[in-house]
């Protein structure tokens, strides 16, 4: 023993060496029973099963939709009839405002009367060649045409009873004072008709053609009969700002507004 303890004094590793393995033999009779068995040792389980993930976090601020659909009346109309509330989701087609049927009628009626007038100022653009001022003009220069030359006809002729001194000079100076007065008729008329006709080609016929155009797409823009307004896709109801998103009042909504 006094060997041993020695070789434990020069060897420190060894010591502790010793004295691990005499704690791990106490540690192991400490496990065995009074019968000489060895007792169980107790598990514990858990049961892990599929579910999603949540994370819970805090914000302040102004929830604002990602995407907006304006509604508009297309016509101007009292509102006889709300089908949501604000904040409420909608689907597709759902019926989102009735607008008054006498209000709807009457828009329709004039829309009709600015699409039939447009129509008819296109039209007569459209045939200003022959149609009822360009005869006019035509008329109007035929006749001085007529009339200068009849001047010279009356002209030639008292310059001939003029040459034989049949007739005296105021006469003649009468005569030629007539011929000169039919030519202005005749290039006058002349710059009439030129003028005419530029109108049925130039700016009063686009103009003619543009307003029809507009006449026709505000017609296809009224609403039909019983004025129904319905959600043109699926969201949630929010009431318009007055004057831009950065306004705090809203625009007042209701039954009987326009």
């Amino acid at each position: 023993m006094a060997n041993l303890l020695g070789t434990l004094r020069r060897q420190p590793s060894l010591w502790m060496a010793g004295v691990v393995l005499a704690a791990t033999v106490l540690l192991l009779l400490g496990f065995v029973g009074r019968n000489g068995e060895t007792a169980p040792a107790e598990l514990a389980s858990h049961t892990v099963t599929r579910g999603p993930f949540v994370v819970t976090q805090s914000f302040s601020g102004r929830i604002v939709p990602g995407e907006q659909v304006e509604i508009l009346s297309p016509s101007e109309a009292a509102v006889e009839d709300i089908g949501f509330v604000f904040g409420d989701r909608v689907e597709e087609g759902q019926l989102l405002f009735r607008l008054s049927e006498a209000d709807i009628r009457h828009r329709n009626i004039e829309a009709r009367i600015s699409y039939l007038q447009a129509g008819a100022a296109a039209d007569k653009m459209q045939q200003w060649s022959t149609g009822t001022e360009m005869r006019n003009a035509k008329r109007s220069l035929e006749a001085v045409q007529a009339q200068h030359s009849e001047a010279k006809r009356r002209r030639d002729e008292g310059a001939t009873l003029f040459a034989r001194g049949l007739i005296p000079r105021t006469e003649m100076e009468g005569l030629e004072s007539s011929l000169r007065q039919a030519m202005q008729g005749v290039q006058a008329a002349q710059e009439d008709l030129a003028q005419t006709r530029a109108r049925g080609e130039g700016v009063e016929r686009q103009v003619a053609a543009l307003q029809h155009a507009v006449a026709s797409d505000r017609l296809g823009e009224v609403v039909g009969e019983g004025g129904l307004i319905t959600a043109p896709r699926a969201g949630v109801m929010v009431r318009p700002d007055a004057s831009g998103s950065a306004s705090k009042e809203s625009v007042a909504i209701k039954v009987g507004a326009r």
